[in-house]
């Protein structure tokens, strides 16, 4: 689901990504294959801008950016319990800011 505003030079946008958890194959050492379930996670990223219209500087516009706001991790599991975790991966927020100049 993405929400997205857009007024005035101003723009928002949100967006949830969620995927319930499911049976994944894993290929192991000696190319031998494994199904591992793999949780369920909710993605939350957003951002902001601004573009000025007017004055000296127009043209400019500025943006920043939120990825994974939630701090989500991937994991994966064995035997369809959540106990036994066998990958667990933590990629963290990733903050980006820019800015651009059209002219």
């Amino acid at each position: 689901v993405t929400l997205y505003y857009e007024k005035n030079g101003f723009q928002a946008r949100t967006s949830v990504r969620y995927r319930s958890e499911f049976l994944g194959e894993v290929s192991g050492f000696a190319s031998s294959r494994t199904l591992r379930a793999v949780g369920a996670e909710t993605i939350v990223d957003a951002q902001i801008g601004y573009e000025f219209q007017s004055g000296p500087v127009e043209g400019l516009s500025i943006l920043a950016q939120v990825n994974n706001l939630t701090d989500e991790p991937f994991y994966t599991y064995n035997n369809g319990d959540e106990r036994q975790i066998v990958n667990y991966q933590n990629y963290g927020r990733t903050f980006l800011v820019g800015a651009s100049y059209r002219f």
